[in-house]
């Protein structure tokens, strides 16, 4: 069995929809410097970083990349399937286990980017986690045993480390989000407009909760296709008029571009101006949370 050293935070099959029969490359944009880059990349060499996932305290290679091995891949295969019939029907599957697994790979392009795992794992570390493991610690502290969880997870990288992936994995099987988002319903629709759709490193556009008033996640699956699931019958319309307009494309690729942390991918390399008037500079500081929008 081979192990995975390449943690893709942006999934190949989904990258590779940004090709086509002319070109198995994708064209991927990114300001390492003052400059946005354009370059030529094969969905494999991209949207990913070597053992973002990894348990590096665990011995056998397989463990170590357990999360990425026996998680994101599955999570990732199943959705695949599931994006198939979604492009097929245009309608949210009828089978309970194929929505759940559509959903959970939403929440997993939310929480799986290197910038949401580093947030995780600051909030491990950090004194609110502390807090709220002390009482379980202390039923379990042995002779010996620092004497608080916070001494306890700074001396014991192993906690740390499995902590950090357990909470991932629970945080993308959320059963109450992933339910809330099982009952919203669903959209599936092609760009109407001459520009084509921007994929980001962080990629899901959504407001503050999909359960809000106005509430609505939306995430390209495609340069000219879009997913868009919301409970609201009104904020779907404006989508739509949005999209009957001509202004959705570049709506989308706006927030994308602000949104993103590393890079985008395109279908083409024409985005390089439109990129650098709104992608952050390296140097910015990083959000200390995730841009919300609203329509």
């Amino acid at each position: 069995m081979s192990v995975p050293l390449k943690h893709h935070y942006l999934p190949e099959f989904l990258v590779r929809r940004w090709t086509d029969t002319s070109r198995n490359f994708v064209f991927e944009y990114s300001r390492p410097h003052q400059e946005v880059s354009v370059r030529r990349r094969l969905p494999a060499e991209t949207g990913f970083q070597a053992g973002l996932y990894s348990i590096p305290t665990r011995d056998q290679p397989a463990a170590r990349e357990e999360i990425e091995l026996r998680f994101m891949q599955q999570l990732d295969n199943d959705a695949s399937l599931v994006l198939e019939g979604l492009e097929r029907t245009g309608e949210k599957p009828s089978d309970s286990v194929e929505a759940s697994a559509w959903t959970r790979f939403l929440m997993s392009l939310v929480y799986r980017t290197p910038a949401e795992v580093t947030r995780i794992e600051e909030k491990i570390r950090g004194p609110e986690f502390s807090w709220r493991m002390e009482e379980a610690y202390q039923k379990i502290r042995g002779e010996g045993d620092p004497a608080s969880y916070e001494e306890w997870s700074r001396a014991d990288e192993d906690s740390v480390h499995e902590a950090k992936a357990s909470l991932l994995r629970r945080i993308i099987d959320s059963e109450f989000v992933g339910q809330r988002l099982n009952d919203t319903p669903w959209y599936v629709g092609d760009v109407r407009s001459g520009h084509d759709l921007l994929l980001a490193d962080n990629p899901v556009v959504t407001s503050n909760g999909v359960g809000t008033e106005r509430g609505f996640l939306i995430v390209p699956i495609g340069p000219t296709k879009f997913f868009l699931a919301t409970a609201n019958p009104q904020v779907a319309d404006t989508f739509m008029q949005l999209n009957e307009q001509g202004r959705l494309g570049a709506h989308l690729n706006q927030a994308s571009v602000r949104q993103a942390d590393r890079l985008l991918i395109g279908a083409t390399d024409l985005h390089k101006q439109f990129v650098e008037e709104r992608m952050a500079f390296p140097n910015t500081p990083r959000r200390d949370e995730r841009l919300t929008w609203e329509i």
